[in-house]
């Protein structure tokens, strides 16, 4: 999704690709129920980290494309995980 927008009437408008989306939008390109998703989340099932910002619920759009891509889960390392290494 690309979203154009202008500062002001001097600036011209560019593109701007968010990087995250909302959990309804993931569930969506995933061919998959809002309440699914919201089920899947709530086990910690759903394939890729969830992100709740605010009461909001987002993904990283990079993490959902390679799930697709590879069809593997992507799973969240811990920081307590990381430093062990």
């Amino acid at each position: 999704m690309s979203v154009k927008f202008e500062r002001d009437g001097a600036t011209p408008a560019r593109e701007y690709e968010a990087k995250m989306m909302s959990l309804s939008h993931a569930a969506q390109v995933l061919g998959i129920g809002r309440t699914t998703a919201w089920n899947l989340y709530k086990t910690d099932e759903f394939p890729v980290p969830v992100v709740k910002i605010g009461s909001r619920l987002h993904v990283v759009r990079a993490h959902l494309d390679e799930f697709i891509e590879t069809g593997v889960p992507v799973r969240r390392e811990s920081p307590a995980s990381q430093a062990a290494q």
